[in-house]
């Protein structure tokens, strides 16, 4: 059971790991077949409507990751501040990140950090001379689907989350949880230990290392 889990496991970070991006390369992420979209002069997508054209790139080179947009028409450069444009990211759990964009130079910049993972389902609007573009497209990275046979077959399933106590679990079942769960919150210990709250992140991340560098070492669910 732990060979299988720990196999599992090291699937799916590769495919995290090694699954394409649909950004261009020039954003620091792997990049996808150039049939899957055409790339503009800046190495980004090209997102046409006759002959207007937007240029959709993730800048990522000494700063934090930033939308930056190139506009044409009729494939010649446009003044980026003669472009109103919007996009919308969303992501798994339908969390929605807005971006507004300023001119700066011969880019529209993005008002916000694109944070990780840059996998989500991206709107775009931009508006010129009063005409209204808009486009949708997904830009998935580092997610994977598992065939409903290898998901029966290793004894994969899914279930909503309940809440859970830590009291009385184990060093392994810690260990275990550590790898499988992601949710945020506080792990309480039962009244009788006087433990106090520790983030649920915090145990993780301890437990994961202690099993990492030390399988033979204890792993802590509380701080005492």
């Amino acid at each position: 059971m732990k060979l299988r889990l720990i196999s599992l496991l090291a699937l799916l970070a590769l495919a995290a790991c090694d699954t394409p991006s649909d950004m261009p390369a020039s954003e620091g992420h792997g990049a996808p077949a150039a049939a899957d979209y055409e790339r503009g002069p800046h190495r980004g997508r090209m997102l046409r409507d006759g002959d207007f054209a937007l240029e959709v790139t993730i800048f990522e080179t000494g700063v934090p990751p930033e939308f930056r947009l190139y506009a044409y028409q009729g494939d010649q450069p446009l003044p980026p501040a003669s472009v109103d444009a919007q996009i919308e990211l969303t992501r798994l759990g339908n969390v929605i990140d807005k971006f507004s964009f300023r001119a700066d130079g011969d880019v529209l910049v993005g008002s916000g950090v694109v944070t990780e993972p840059h996998s989500f389902d991206v709107r775009v609007v931009a508006t010129v001379s009063g005409k209204k573009h808009e486009w949708s497209y997904a830009s998935h990275e580092g997610r994977t689907t598992i065939a409903a046979d290898i998901a029966e077959a290793s004894g994969i399933g899914t279930d909503k989350p309940v809440p859970q106590s830590f009291a009385n679990r184990s060093a392994r079942s810690v260990r275990s949880a550590s790898m499988s769960i992601g949710w945020p919150g506080c792990a309480r210990a039962s009244p009788a230990s006087s433990a106090r709250s520790t983030p649920v992140s915090a145990i993780a991340l301890h437990a994961a290392r202690r099993w990492r560098w030390s399988r033979a070492t204890t792993a802590c669910a509380a701080t005492r």
